[in-house]
């Protein structure tokens, strides 16, 4: 290959540190690992640090499990228990899920009348009705084969007081 043929390697792009500053969504654009683990400790052993800096181990259920909870609990003021033996939900896929949902099929069609979500399958974190609670304002009936799942799913929505809201 001639000199001339080579293409110049691309610059690396800077990465800009961690911001905490809330999205329209509630999320931030990035996690700030280290100043969400000074808030929720449980967090703390599950950082490690890398030469871009502080992050999460993502191979570590334990570690997502922990995340998630922390990201619950800062950002939409919800306390769920996640079970170790339960799938793990990540937070920003269910909540851009619920996004989609209200920007392309609710949109301005509702209007002055009330939400009404179903969640089949809901799983023990019974996330999809907790943060459609918090982020659409919904209510939600949610259902699941599996009574241990059910029976979390419950002690998820009564810890945090919202029974009227949601249906288990």
């Amino acid at each position: 290959m001639s000199k001339e043929s080579r293409q110049p390697s691309p610059k690396r792009r800077k990465i800009d540190p961690p911001s905490t500053e809330k999205t329209y969504d509630g999320l931030p654009e990035r996690v700030d690992y280290l100043w969400l683990s000074k808030k929720h400790p449980a967090l703390h052993p599950h950082l490690k640090t890398t030469s871009r800096g502080t992050t999460l181990n993502f191979q570590d259920a334990a570690a997502v499990r922990t995340l998630n909870r922390a990201l619950l609990l800062e950002y939409y003021d919800l306390d769920v228990y996640l079970p170790a033996t339960s799938l793990c939900p990540t937070v920003a896929n269910r909540l851009n899920y619920l996004l989609w949902i209200k920007d392309n099929i609710i949109g301005e069609t509702a209007g002055n009348e009330e939400l009404l979500g179903l969640d089949v399958g809901t799983g023990a974190s019974c996330i999809y009705p907790l943060l459609g609670v918090r982020v659409l304002g919904a209510r939600f009936v949610a259902t699941d084969i599996n009574r241990e799942s059910v029976e979390v799913a419950q002690q998820n929505v009564a810890k945090n007081t919202l029974t009227d809201r949601i249906t288990v």
